[in-house]
């Protein structure tokens, strides 16, 4: 058995959804995936030659836009996120749920 590069811990669980390789701009090569529980996104950066080694890992938009489901890379360089708050585990807003768009400028 291989052990994981990076998990949740004992204290926490992030609830992992969708989960994507950026492949243009400022984040290309970096693994975006969501999490439901956690409700963040999460970025993590592996060393291109020793892809078991994390280089950074951040925690974004924390609890901004409540569960994140799934996360796509978009043919205009944007990211995609979907939030999932109507499922009956959430706190639904009055325009959930939404696919929100992340671009960079």
């Amino acid at each position: 058995m291989v052990a994981p590069v990076l998990h949740s811990g004992e204290s926490e669980t992030w609830a992992p959804g969708g989960a994507t390789f950026v492949t243009h701009g400022p984040w290309v090569g970096s693994l975006l995936f969501t999490g439901l529980r956690g409700q963040s996104l999460y970025r993590l950066v592996l060393d291109p030659k020793e892809p078991r080694k994390v280089v950074s890992f951040e925690r974004l938009f924390v609890r901004q836009f409540g569960r994140l489901r799934d996360v796509a890379e978009g043919p205009d360089g944007a990211i995609y996120l979907l939030t999932s708050n109507r499922d009956g585990r959430g706190r639904p807003g009055p325009d959930d749920d939404r696919v929100l768009r992340i671009s960079f400028k």
